[in-house]
């Protein structure tokens, strides 16, 4: 079988089983923070007592007080500010354009705030919910 391969069937079998093995990792790591487990305080992942849970749709504005509210983000028992800011935003394909759309320019010459954050955008290809957004440190 593996002598007679004229179309190349068996060639495509590692690269498949590589690309499923990325898949069922990302969404390993997509689902963790989707899902909001329950961590090491016994409270959700994210949770108002962390400071880190929003409820606003995906726009600058939401965009700007979820930065915020990492940068302001203390480390467990003390009261002293990490200063991690985000470097990614995860978002469904549904939202992908308008959260790109926040960072290109408008026709005035200045770039906004927001616009000058320049995250890196990725596409959860898989999360429908269109409320689903989140940030994420480096």
């Amino acid at each position: 079988m593996i002598k007679n391969d004229d179309v190349g069937s068996i060639q495509r079998i590692p690269a498949k089983l590589g690309r499923s093995a990325q898949r069922t990792l990302a969404k390993f790591v997509f689902d963790f923070i989707r899902s909001n487990p329950v961590i090491y305080d016994t409270v959700a992942l994210f949770h108002a007592t962390h400071g880190n849970l929003g409820s606003a749709a995906l726009d600058a504005t939401s965009l700007a007080a979820g930065r915020l509210a990492m940068l302001k983000q203390a480390e467990a028992g003390s009261s002293d500010r990490l200063g991690i800011g985000p470097k990614h935003l995860l978002v469904p394909v549904d939202l992908q354009e308008a959260a790109v759309n926040l960072f290109n320019r408008n026709t005035n010459n200045d770039k906004t705030f927001i616009q000058n954050a320049s995250l890196n955008i990725i596409p959860v290809w898989y999360w429908t919910d269109v409320s689903d957004w989140a940030l994420s440190a480096d």
